[in-house]
């Protein structure tokens, strides 16, 4: 039987050994081509979403083109602290317009901290740059909102420190634009609590770091919003902050609008009762916060901090919703954070042993712990409690809102539909 002919062979007898080199370019040239083709968009998503990789990042893509951003008239914003990251399945991005990471801190050179006092590796560093909190980066821009990030130094002395350091405080903001054009942000927050009075220099000089921040921002990273916290009293009790000098630099101020009570308070109370220190019932409440704020800074300016928890303290009295708190013991209970979804799944905090305080707004229960036998008193929030100061906001034309914190509210949309219908156009 004649061997079949073989198409291939009979072309390559005819070809010039120079044409066969002519061919071989030309496909290589042309697989060389469809590659480069190929990888262009690879490359684009790549540095459009450089926290994730691309392949995850069309996934995303994928996934929010069937769930566009909502259309909001006022900013909300959400933070994420790094000990919730592992809570943010349920959290509705399509309705917040910023997720800011909370935190890095500073060490005593003013570079971003990558070990605590103890010499360990400090655990914001380490889960800013792990998948969970890059994802939640990239899903957070591609569904349409702003990625941000808390820099924080809680330490009087560190404060102090800081400020009188000018080396420490270019430290920071060169690390600061660093991190923002690595990922892309869009906001810094600069979260400095100095408790008490500080000396007489230190509002200059944070007032003169601020500027500086803004400024190198504005220079670096054209579009970067330049937020800082407030603490309830800052209205009367400025302490570090010299409120209508730093308008200039600042873009917004979120108000901590919440701790009032805490869990080191000698007594139970509401987290962020929403009136009731005029009749002295409380020492202090959220519309005084706002109504000192609002002679110094325009209600544009002004972020309003929403609490999605309370605290479950062991008292003397059950009955009394101000009862004095119990020394914290093992016999005696501890006080713990009750987030609005543990407050939801939990029978003992609903019934008849719960009441809704007007005054406050807030809901309060009281009841006994089976396993130490002592009485202890709940406050928290309720959708009713967080209804209300999400009107407050909107009715004092504010800004918009920011939560404390994202993940607290579980699986519930309890929460999500009463912010949908307050703030969606």
């Amino acid at each position: 039987m004649d061997k079949p002919i073989d198409p291939f062979e009979s072309i390559n007898r005819h070809l010039a050994p120079s044409k066969k080199k002519s061919l071989l370019k030309k496909v290589l040239i042309g697989i060389v081509v469809i590659l480069i083709l190929l990888s262009i968009p690879y490359f684009w998503i790549q540095h459009l979403y450089p926290t994730t990789s691309p392949f995850k990042a069309i996934s995303y893509l994928n996934y929010y083109r069937s769930r566009p951003h909502q259309d909001l008239n006022k900013s909300t914003m959400g933070f994420a602290p790094y000990w919730q990251l592992d809570k943010m399945q349920d959290i509705r991005l399509d309705l917040l317009t910023d997720v800011i990471y909370f935190s890095l801190i500073v060490d005593d050179q003013g570079n971003i901290a990558k070990k605590n006092a103890k010499s360990e590796d400090d655990p914001g560093w380490v889960a800013w740059n792990q998948a969970p909190t890059n994802d939640l980066i990239a899903k957070t821009q591609i569904a349409g909102g702003r990625a941000g990030l808390t820099i924080a130094i809680l330490d009087n002395d560190k404060i102090k420190n800081f400020l009188l350091s000018d080396s420490s405080q270019t430290n920071l903001i060169t690390s600061t634009v660093k991190e923002v054009n690595k990922k892309h942000l869009k906001l810094i927050n600069l979260d400095f609590e100095y408790t008490g009075e500080p000396p007489e220099e230190l509002a200059g000089k944070f007032t003169a770091f601020t500027n500086k921040m803004k400024q190198e921002l504005s220079s670096k990273a054209p579009g970067t919003e330049l937020d800082i916290n407030l603490m309830v009293r800052s209205g009367r009790d400025p302490g570090l902050f010299e409120i209508e000098k730093l308008k200039s630099s600042v873009d917004r101020f979120i108000v901590m609008s919440y701790d009032y009570y805490t869990s080191g308070s000698d007594s139970a109370g509401p987290v962020a009762p929403m009136n009731g220190a005029a009749s002295k019932k409380y020492f202090f409440d959220v519309t005084t916060t706002y109504s000192d704020l609002l002679k110094l800074l325009p209600a544009d300016k002004i972020i309003m901090g929403i609490p999605y928890y309370g605290y479950d303290w062991p008292v003397e009295d059950k009955s009394d919703p101000r009862s004095l708190a119990l020394p914290q013991s093992d016999a005696n209970g501890y006080v713990e954070t009750l987030s609005y979804g543990r407050a939801r799944e939990d029978q003992k905090f609903s019934g008849d042993n719960c009441q809704f305080d007007e005054l406050a707004q807030t809901p309060w229960c009281g009841y006994t712990e089976p396993t130490t036998g002592k009485d202890r008193v709940a406050w928290f929030e309720n959708a009713q409690s967080i209804k209300a100061k999400y009107n407050y906001a909107k009715n004092q034309n504010f800004s918009g809102i920011a939560i404390w914190t994202l993940g607290y509210d579980k699986a519930y949309p309890d929460l999500w539909d009463i912010l949908k219908q307050t703030f969606v156009k």
